[in-house]
């Protein structure tokens, strides 16, 4: 009777070590896994925005790189010190003159068309530094802040919208105004966009800053 307490008492025992260990196995298997509820969401890239610009269909100078006449350049944005700026603040306009050496003299900024005459939007967020027209070039001219030692201008405007003066805050994509053929320089309707960077005060103001070629300037920060 003893012998068999005994054996009935073994049995019982190894079948509660195994039932013990079963059940590890099973509760280690399942905190590894995790169920597709539990599983961490993959982080996504920004939000990418596409340039979408053509190079207008006349002899443009110091063209970007194009494929039947579509600039070949992913991003709308540039990054200058940490600054992402609009490649083109000019709505579906065309690119025509780009950043470089033509009729005997540096372009330093790039030149859109587009026909009615478009509007002009800020190329980034900032603070208008600059509003004032100049007979002898750029007629109604504006240049931004964006902070970091980034500025961009916008010259040959048109008209210039009611809410831009001196000291305004704007947003990336504000309308600024409406390209037009103020200015001396001007020989048609358009936009004469330029990025600079480096310290505005300096005994030249613009002038004394690096002039930028946007296209040339990474797609992301």
């Amino acid at each position: 009777m003893i012998i068999n307490q005994l054996k009935i008492t073994l049995v019982v025992s190894n079948i509660l070590k195994t039932a013990f260990f079963v059940s590890t196995i099973l509760l280690v298997s399942c905190s590894s896994t995790r169920s597709p509820v539990e599983s961490k969401t993959p982080k996504l890239p920004p939000t990418q925005v596409n340039l979408k610009l053509n190079i207008c269909p006349m002899s443009v100078s110091n063209a970007p790189p194009s494929i039947d006449r579509k600039v070949q350049r992913l991003s709308a944005v540039a990054c200058v010190n940490d600054v992402e700026i609009l490649v083109a603040p000019a709505p579906n306009a065309c690119l025509s003159s780009g950043f470089g050496f033509r009729h005997g003299r540096q372009h330093d900024g790039l030149d859109y068309q587009s026909k009615p005459a478009g509007t002009v939007i800020a190329a980034a967020k900032g603070t208008v530094i600059n509003k004032v027209f100049r007979i002898q070039d750029y007629g109604n001219w504006i240049i931004i802040d964006h902070g970091n030692g980034v500025y961009s201008s916008y010259a040959h405007l048109k008209s210039v919208s009611s809410k831009i003066s001196i000291n305004s805050k704007v947003k990336r994509g504000q309308v600024l105004g409406q390209m037009g053929e103020t200015g001396g320089a001007a020989q048609a309707i358009h936009l004469h966009f330029e990025v600079r960077k480096g310290d505005y005060d300096n005994p030249k103001k613009w002038w004394g800053l690096t002039a930028l070629n946007s296209f040339k300037l990474p797609e992301k920060c």
